[in-house]
């Protein structure tokens, strides 16, 4: 039993990151349709930011000045929520020049456009930074920092993680319950013409859809370079099975890919833990697997529509 518990116990480590990415991509989803593949170097480049910003200024580094500008070092959690809102505007920015202007119901040109974005941002923190930087954890997480659960041991960093993505995706089912920027969320993925003719600013809302994300993944990056370190190619893998727990959860209800995510973590663990064969790259097979299975049987995900985040 306490191994089993310890194996869980790793795979909510891991499922806590699939998931806070999985919750941003759902954003963006919900809000215009789009399965962002370049949502993972938003969190990359937001995870930089977050790293410069917790550290003190290196000569010769591209943003270190700016950084300092600001007030670097900043503590850990103020650098990870400064981030966010420095890169919430880049995610604006491309929704405004980069994705409006195309036909959204064109599956080619978004896919095409996403993934050029992922090549051009993992090239461009390539040349800005090209090495890994360094950034602590704003949680406990030194070796002794962790409880025990039937002898099985559950580390703060873990639950601060979770914690942390449980508390936002709260806020934003909250925002989207009893705000009127929430009112609009719901109207403009129900229906964008419709929208339009009742006169709600359809653009601004996409803008903030793709804004707020932008923050959510830069939150996630900030959590991830805590454990695995802020590097150009830190968030590929992790997009691959954060894209899977979004469309298994359901790819407009943050609440569910949350879930679904820290469930992919717990899998995975459990399958490299008992199966001898098994490896942390089939794990991620395993995963592609179940979400080949939920795109032929239920596309719309495993969630009711009652789900935390979810439509209404």
């Amino acid at each position: 039993m306490q191994l089993f518990l310890q194996r869980v116990f790793d795979g909510l480590a891991n499922g806590a990151i699939y998931a806070s990415l999985a919750v941003a991509l759902s954003v963006v989803y919900r809000g215009s349709g789009v399965l962002n593949l370049a949502q993972g170097e938003l969190a990359m480049i937001g995870a930089h930011i977050a790293a410069l910003l917790s550290s003190p200024a290196i000569p010769g580094l591209f943003g270190s000045g700016v950084a300092a500008w600001l007030g670097a070092p900043l503590p850990v959690a103020a650098a990870i929520a400064a981030a966010a809102v420095l890169t919430a505007p880049l995610g604006m920015v491309i929704e405004r020049f980069v994705v409006r202007p195309l036909d959204r119901d064109d599956l080619v040109q978004m896919v095409g456009v996403t993934l050029a974005l992922f090549l051009l941002l993992n090239a461009l923190a390539g040349e800005l930074w090209g090495f890994t930087l360094r950034i602590d954890s704003p949680f406990p997480s030194g070796p002794g920092d962790r409880i025990l659960i039937g002898g099985a041991r559950l580390r703060w960093e873990t639950i601060g993680i979770v914690a942390t993505m449980v508390s936002l995706v709260l806020i934003l089912g909250l925002i989207q319950r009893h705000t009127k920027l929430g009112l609009a969320f719901r109207a403009v993925s129900s229906s964008r013409q419709s929208s339009e003719l009742v006169g709600i600013p359809v653009g601004r809302v996409l803008a903030a859809a793709w804004g707020i994300a932008a923050g959510l993944g830069a939150i996630a990056g900030g959590l991830v370079g805590g454990a695995i370190g802020v590097a150009p190619g830190m968030m590929v893998r992790i997009l691959i099975l954060a894209l899977a727990a979004a469309i298994v959860g359901g790819p407009a209800r943050p609440g569910a890919a949350l879930l679904s995510g820290l469930g992919l973590g717990i899998g995975e663990a459990l399958l490299i833990g008992y199966l001898d064969f098994m490896s942390s790259n089939l794990a991620v097979v395993w995963a592609m697997g179940v979400m080949v299975l939920i795109l032929l049987f239920r596309p719309e995900g495993l969630a009711p529509a009652t789900s935390i985040g979810g439509r209404q």
